[in-house]
């Protein structure tokens, strides 16, 4: 009789921890607003400067940061119009936001041998790569070196409000 008694009084705080936690863990994952690329791309276009950027392809991708672009959903890519300027913009929405933590540490790895390159010919243009714009916010990736970073962060990181 005293074990029905233990085993009811388990089974409701059980309940009740559980409804708990269920409560805790919805409150705390937030869902990234969805943002169509072409809605950031011209936000950031519209504060930041382009003039050393050209507009890039599925080969820049694959080549300079490995990346296939049937791996993701959506990308846009800048490289510099010279290579002696490390300005460039690539802007990714990946398949599943688990993704983006690899690929932010693959072109973490990247820009870190490029910002080598740079570091004794060209100071200036190593200062940009070290003060680069390397962020993710859910499904979203994106890295911009180049003058604009402050702009450009503010420009992306307003499309998800």
């Amino acid at each position: 009789m005293k074990d029905k008694g233990l085993n009811k009084y388990f089974l409701i705080i059980f309940s009740i921890t559980l409804i708990v936690l269920l409560g805790i863990s919805s409150i705390l994952t937030v869902k990234v607003k969805d943002v169509d690329l072409n809605e950031i791309m011209s936000n950031i276009e519209s504060n930041c400067d382009f003039s050393k950027l050209n507009l890039g392809s599925s080969k820049d991708l694959k080549r300079t940061y490995g990346i296939n672009p049937d791996d993701i959903e959506d990308f846009r890519i800048y490289t510099p119009i010279s290579n002696m300027n490390a300005d460039e913009l690539l802007l990714i929405r990946v398949k599943n936001a688990d993704d983006t933590e690899a690929i932010e540490k693959k072109i973490e790895e990247i820009t870190e041998k490029q910002g080598n390159s740079f570091k004794d010919y060209a100071p200036d243009q190593y200062a940009l790569i070290e003060s680069k714009l390397l962020y993710s916010k859910g499904k979203y990736f994106i890295l911009f070196v180049g003058k604009d970073v402050e702009n450009a962060s503010k420009a992306f990181k307003q499309c998800f409000r």
